[in-house]
């Protein structure tokens, strides 16, 4: 349960003042890489199982993307009904 309330808090939207485009990555969602152009990239699936929290759960690879896919754009998909039937 730690680690869901962790990654909901952590995946929150961000206020007006931050607008992004589709391309865009948020700077907490960067990583260093020399090859990327400008030195940072968004982080990959490998980086979010090299998490320490992801890593003390000893979290398998389908639990850390189930955790990000639902605690991002999946969560709407998921629980659509909630949305149009109350």
């Amino acid at each position: 349960m730690y680690v869901y309330a962790y990654a909901r808090a952590h995946t929150r939207t961000h206020p007006p003042t931050q607008s992004l485009t589709h391309t865009q990555v948020l700077k907490s969602r960067q990583v260093d890489d020399p090859n990327a152009p400008g030195g940072k990239r968004g982080k990959r699936l490998s980086d979010f199982m090299e998490h320490p929290i992801a890593r003390f759960c000893q979290l398998t690879e389908a639990e850390v993307f189930a955790l990000r896919f639902y605690t991002t754009a999946g969560f709407k998909g998921i629980n659509w009904q909630d949305f149009f039937v109350n």
